[in-house]
């Protein structure tokens, strides 16, 4: 079943498990003898991203700009440094970091979006019950509840009162086998906990890093 408002990209079948083989090509790089991480593949993950959260509905279309706007300060990111790595270095030695406009800042938020894919799913293959409501609220709370005023957690308040069922949410990723959307999940899982941590140990390596940490 294909659903209005999302499309598979050439190459990549749904824009979910785009995302994740995009995820695990970082991870793999992660993991190499030479660990960087490449700027123009994490643009293509939020690229991905956003349109798979477009699939949540209307209520989520916020969401899914604001992801697609990381991805293009990526993308522009990409053009001046190529890595994650030179682009920290470069911001935070220059004072740059600290600016609301940053891509040291843009990268955060990103950071803490996939952060909450992840705490999601991880959710979702835990609980009982088909409703996405508690699994949402969970990673939520936990990673951008301390994040966020008033005014953006009523937002969120809403925006979950209209969220899909689980099933849904496996038909979506995967029209025919529950399971094979499972096994997805448990690759964006695994691939996005090494490509996080990877981020948050390069911010926490510096003082700077670790102001904003607390800050966005």
């Amino acid at each position: 079943m294909q659903r209005q408002g999302i499309a598979p990209m050439a190459g990549q079948g749904s824009p979910m498990r785009g995302m994740v083989e995009v995820m695990e090509e970082v991870e793999s790089a992660i993991q190499s003898e030479n660990p960087t991480v490449n700027l123009q593949l994490l643009a293509r993950a939020c690229h991905l991203g956003a349109q798979f959260i477009t699939s949540f509905g209307i209520p989520f279309k916020l969401a899914a700009i604001e992801v697609k706007n990381k991805a293009n300060d990526m993308e522009e990111a990409y053009q001046n440094y190529n890595t994650v790595e030179v682009m920290l270095d470069y911001e935070i030695t220059n004072g740059l970091a600290r600016e609301n406009s940053s891509h040291t800042r843009f990268l955060l938020r990103m950071k803490r979006a996939a952060d909450l894919l992840r705490v999601f799913f991880q959710e979702i293959l835990a609980r009982e019950g088909d409703s996405l409501v508690p699994p949402f609220k969970k990673a939520y709370d936990e990673v951008f509840g301390a994040h966020h005023g008033e005014t953006t957690k009523i937002v969120v308040d809403y925006a979950m009162e209209f969220m899909m069922d689980k099933s849904d949410l496996f038909t979506l990723i995967d029209d025919d086998d529950e399971n094979a959307a499972r096994e997805m999940m448990k690759r964006y899982i695994s691939a996005s906990t090494c490509v996080c941590q990877h981020i948050e140990q390069l911010y926490r390596s510096t003082t700077v890093g670790e102001e904003l940490l607390r800050m966005i």
